[in-house]
């Protein structure tokens, strides 16, 4: 039995979502794994009707994309009103099937 943690399940992930995902969802995914370790354009910040990646507006409908692709996790404050999100290893697999497919 495959634990969601496992990179199987990693894999599948990826292989289901990776072709759904539209262009604006891949191009904050990526900007989001470039600057991974930066909390402002590596961050994803929901707050209300309001969705940020560093100074960039994006849609609900990418965070939603990027959630059900589960590409990101929450890694919001206790208590916060904002809800935040970071990168994954399923979001930094995509990312990279995304620019291998790119280079072909």
């Amino acid at each position: 039995m495959t634990r969601l943690g496992d990179a199987r399940v990693g894999l599948a992930l990826v292989r289901a979502y990776g072709a759904s995902l539209g262009r604006r969802a891949l191009e904050v995914l990526t900007k989001m794994a470039d600057h991974e370790d930066d909390d402002y354009d590596g961050v994803l910040v929901w707050e209300g009707q309001e969705v940020w990646v560093g100074n960039e507006r994006t849609s609900s409908s990418v965070a939603l994309a990027l959630l059900r692709a589960c590409a990101v996790s929450d890694v919001s404050d206790p208590g916060s009103r904002l809800m935040r999100y970071a990168i994954n290893e399923t979001g930094r697999k995509l990312v990279a099937r995304a620019r291998r497919e790119r280079a072909r």
